[in-house]
């Protein structure tokens, strides 16, 4: 009985210990999209092809400030799922969905909006070069 007792606290612990690395691990990957970027979308329509992207982390999630058109919009989360980023926001009435995927230094994303897929590029500006 005692052996037994054993083996499933340090099962436990081991489980722990496991969810405790992978937790910081995933802190840690979100912190390497925080900083300033600017992005470039060229199929986009005239006036919403380029604009900065600054993101920054607060309690736990991604947000966003875009200026693009002379005008800045929120952000509210960006989700994380594995190296790839989603984002749902709207810009001027449209709604665009936001999928980016880092790329060593870079962003590559797809904008949705109004029927239209845009690919937009991002480049960091300033913030955390890792």
């Amino acid at each position: 009985m005692g052996t037994n007792m054993k083996k499933v606290f340090t099962t436990l612990l081991c489980l722990l210990f496991c969810i405790t690395i992978s937790a910081q691990d995933k802190a840690a990957d979100l912190s390497k999209l925080v900083g300033d970027w600017s992005f470039s979308a060229p199929d986009a329509p005239y006036g919403y092809q380029d604009g900065s992207f600054q993101i920054k982390q607060e309690n736990g999630k991604l947000t966003a400030k875009v200026n693009i058109q002379g005008s800045t919009l929120d952000i509210n989360e960006i989700k994380a799922k594995g190296d790839t980023y989603t984002s749902s926001f709207y810009v001027d009435g449209t709604p665009v969905d936001l999928t980016m995927t880092r790329k060593g230094t870079k962003l590559e994303g797809m904008a949705d909006a109004g029927g239209m897929r845009i690919p937009v590029k991002f480049k960091r500006t300033k913030g955390c070069l890792q």
